[in-house]
């Protein structure tokens, strides 16, 4: 309730988009709603049969000026 995601941002390189199988880099961007720390939790869930395969938990910070810095990363 502290943060909202907006949106996703495909920063992947040209080259690393011509090789299959090859990686892909998104943004999540976030805007902060009210001061606090919270916990965002990102699951990577397989294509084949939607299991989740990973999860990696982020804690942020919100300030007063609804700024959002990193605490904590896995």
């Amino acid at each position: 309730s502290i943060v909202e995601f907006v949106e996703t941002k495909d920063v992947t390189s040209e080259e690393d988009k011509k090789l299959d199988g090859g990686p892909v880099y998104i943004n999540y961007i976030f805007k902060g709603l009210k001061e606090g720390k919270t916990t965002i939790t990102f699951k990577y869930v397989s294509i084949t049969d939607n299991s989740i395969e990973k999860e990696d938990k982020v804690t942020v910070k919100v300030d007063k000026y609804k700024n959002i810095s990193l605490v904590a990363i896995p």
